[in-house]
């Protein structure tokens, strides 16, 4: 005995038959595709959508890292502008002491003779301190415009006030002049 169905089944035409399986095939074929791989391809997608923001992330980090070294090497230049290349931290004192010294200094290296220097007055100008330098130099025309544009260069916020060049006989020229020697400070009066 055949069951109803069976018999109801066979009595369709087979194109119907191939039909109804073909369904019922793609069917499961769907429904193992839920059930079995799109949690799989879900969190493919989702480690591909992670992996492409880490390399986004490793890129701006590296862009960051370029950035941050072209930004330490203007503030470094900032600082040699603002402090000069000498040492921090001096009082007047010491700054003077150190000043005459690279003056000196320089003066070699450029075929100068530095006569006197002396310290003058001390003003406050906005965040700075600003000291007077009374100098006295000797040397050939060419070799003192030298040595002034050295110390301008050379010795940071430093500038040349004014100058006054005399005849010494010969090729030899004297210079007098006033070097204002800059020197930020905070609000309590300390240098930074």
């Amino acid at each position: 005995m055949n069951p109803l169905w069976l018999q109801q089944l066979a009595a369709l035409d087979p194109r119907v038959r191939w039909f109804a399986l073909a369904a019922v095939l793609a069917f499961l074929v769907t429904e193992s595709w839920v059930f079995l791989f799109r949690t799989d391809v879900v969190e493919l997608g989702r480690l591909r959508a992670t992996r492409s923001s880490l390399v986004q992330v490793s890129r701006d980090a590296a862009a960051l890292h370029n950035e941050l070294g072209t930004m330490t090497h203007e503030l470094e230049a900032l600082r040699r502008e603002l402090y000069g290349n000498g040492p921090q931290n001096l009082t007047s004192g010491q700054q003077t002491v150190h000043l005459m010294g690279e003056l000196d200094r320089i003066a070699l290296g450029d075929r100068v003779t530095l006569k006197s220097g002396q310290p003058g007055r001390t003003t406050h100008a906005g965040q700075f301190e600003e000291t007077a330098y009374d100098i006295e130099a000797a040397g050939s025309y060419a070799d003192l415009v030298v040595w002034m544009q050295d110390v301008e260069q050379r010795l940071g916020p430093l500038a040349i006030v004014r100058f006054e060049l005399r005849g010494a006989g010969g090729d030899g020229v004297d210079l007098s002049m006033r070097l204002a020697s800059y020197r930020p400070f905070d609000e309590t009066g300390r240098h930074p």
